[in-house]
């Protein structure tokens, strides 16, 4: 039982799909010039090995995905529901950062907000949980990272 359940998981796989390694192409890719190391703050970068990059040349023929929309009806092209955007007052000539505070916003709307789509994330939100999981796990005190300093909502989007 558990494995026929398990397969249905799969269902969703387009018939004749298969799995298939993937082979990098012979060109290295050149290391990211970064301000920082992307390794954990434990770790001694010197130490680290170093893993050359390489890209994949593969492409991949996929059906196109139908998603429904309130109403049931398959939506023909990808876009937010109209409700949402006369909520946020976005329209076709709205700044990309506009549309970025509408889907993540910094402040958590009210519940007394008129919206009728009250946003349940955010930046606030992100902030709050972040802090508390740092408090649990004792972050900032001398054994455990003693430069932590709590995250803050303007600091960190806008």
């Amino acid at each position: 039982e558990g494995v026929t359940k398990d397969m249905q998981v799969l269902s969703g796989f387009p018939v004749g799909s298969r799995w298939k390694e993937l082979q990098p192409g012979d060109d290295i890719v050149p290391e990211p010039v970064n301000e920082f190391a992307f390794h954990a703050p434990t770790d001694n970068p010197e130490a680290l090995p170093r893993v050359q990059k390489q890209n994949f040349d593969e492409t991949w023929d996929r059906p196109v995905f139908k998603g429904r929309n309130l109403e049931n009806e398959v939506r023909l092209k990808g876009h937010p529901r109209r409700r949402w955007i006369k909520d946020e007052g976005l329209n076709e000539n709205s700044h990309p950062v506009e549309w970025l505070d509408a889907m993540l916003p910094v402040y958590q709307k009210s519940a007394s907000s008129k919206s009728e789509t009250i946003h349940t994330i955010s930046a606030e939100k992100l902030c709050r949980w972040s802090n508390e999981k740092a408090r649990l796990m004792e972050m900032g005190t001398k054994t455990k990272y003693p430069t932590f300093t709590e995250l803050k909502q303007r600091g960190t989007i806008a």
